[in-house]
């Protein structure tokens, strides 16, 4: 392996992404190494369809529902802390323990039910639109940089996707789709 004697960026020729490449001195020559930033292209998010596509979206309401469903791992894991939180024993001396006011199990109780009606919207929403690729349209949606490429290689937990490209985004997008507007009749935010 030779060491690099220089970096330099260069604009792509094909497509709008910056082209980084590395100059060797190994006996002389220059050797290019060209990276075209694989993982930001691999997971770039478009966020337009044509507007007389009808699942289109305006790129903003796009944007809310996919990083609301970015959340879903999170919630899940808050939901059952919380739930956890909520059988927390009782001190029987009396005497008051802590600064907050009111009742700690209404608010451990509201937090779970926003919790859970944000988990119940992103599942039934994938339900809805992935009929029989459900599981792979939660799992995609919700974990940032799952490509078609991933739901059909060998590394993919749930084994491969069984349809075909198309589909798959066509699903996918309906799910953003579907969120978005339920998102918006339920006047949820992320």
């Amino acid at each position: 392996m030779t060491a690099l004697a220089s970096w330099e960026w260069r604009p792509a020729a094909s497509t709008a992404a910056s082209v980084m490449c590395a100059r060797t001195g190994a006996q002389g020559q220059k050797q290019f190494i060209v990276w075209e930033l694989l993982r930001t292209i691999m997971t770039k998010i478009r966020a337009e369809l044509s507007k007389s596509n009808p699942l289109y979206v305006d790129k903003h309401a796009f944007l809310s529902a996919y990083h609301f469903a970015l959340q879903y791992p999170e919630w899940k894991r808050q939901y059952t802390d919380t739930i956890g939180s909520a059988v927390k024993a009782v001190d029987p001396d009396g005497m008051p323990h802590g600064s907050e006011t009111g009742d700690p199990t209404s608010r451990i109780a509201m937090r779970a039910s926003v919790l859970r009606s944000n988990i119940d919207l992103i599942e039934s929403t994938a339900l809805i639109a992935g009929e029989g690729l459900a599981e792979y349209i939660l799992y995609a949606t919700t974990n940032e940089g799952v490509t078609y490429k991933y739901l059909t290689g060998e590394r993919c937990k749930l084994g491969r996707i069984p349809c075909g490209r198309n589909e798959y985004y066509q699903r996918r997008r309906l799910f953003y789709y579907l969120l978005s507007k339920r998102m918006e009749e339920r006047n949820v935010t992320s």
